[in-house]
């Protein structure tokens, strides 16, 4: 809980467009350690709040770097534009002071140690960081990459926002239950997405 309201004429308030969200993955962490107990983890599970519609999720920790940044026509590059590291499991960049609007490529990122991340479209005020976020931006690359010629330019800002929409409404409705690790967590929702029609 706490103070501050949505959209609030406030002075203190940042002006220009604000993007900000929560950052949750696996047992709160983006590379999954084998050092600690497995029922020490599950413990942690069932008494950590629930942040997420996928069950075991939880904050990743104060100070994890996020960064902002750009996809290539490709998807297989990254141009980096901004860093900030999360507060009580929440990110915030103010995109008009780096100079950069919602766009098709505009993306935030969360990298583990080794080297595994998890990506969101930023395409709304609201973006938050998790397994099914780094899913949608799979499918988009796999598109890409499946696909001879075809670069991002052909998905508009639409397109990539609902991909994002769509995921996260399945994850809400679907009550998934997440994987012990992000790519466990990442198959899980793929294979629903799959059962779609």
């Amino acid at each position: 809980g706490g103070g501050g309201g949505d959209g609030g004429g406030g002075g203190s308030t940042p002006s220009g467009t604000v993007v900000t969200g929560t950052v949750q993955a696996p047992s709160g962490q983006i590379v999954f350690e084998k050092a600690n107990g497995l029922f020490e983890r599950f413990t942690r599970f069932i008494t950590t709040p629930v942040y997420a519609a996928i069950s075991g999720l939880s904050q990743v920790p104060d100070g994890t770097q996020i960064q902002l940044g750009r996809l290539n026509a490709t998807g297989a590059g990254f141009a980096l534009l901004a860093t900030t590291t999360t507060n009580g499991g929440r990110y915030t960049f103010n995109l008009t002071s780096i100079g950069v609007q919602f766009s098709n490529d505009l993306i935030v990122r969360a990298q583990g140690p080794t080297g595994k991340e998890m990506r969101a479209f930023v395409t709304s005020s609201t973006v938050d960081l998790d397994p099914g976020s780094e899913l949608g931006v799979r499918l988009v690359i796999e598109q890409i990459t499946s696909s001879p010629g075809v670069t991002l330019s052909r998905f508009t800002l639409k397109e990539v926002n609902d991909i994002s929409v769509a995921l996260k409404l399945l994850t809400a409705t679907e009550q998934l239950v997440g994987g012990i690790d992000l790519e466990a967590t990442i198959a899980t929702i793929r294979n629903r997405v799959n059962a779609q029609p």
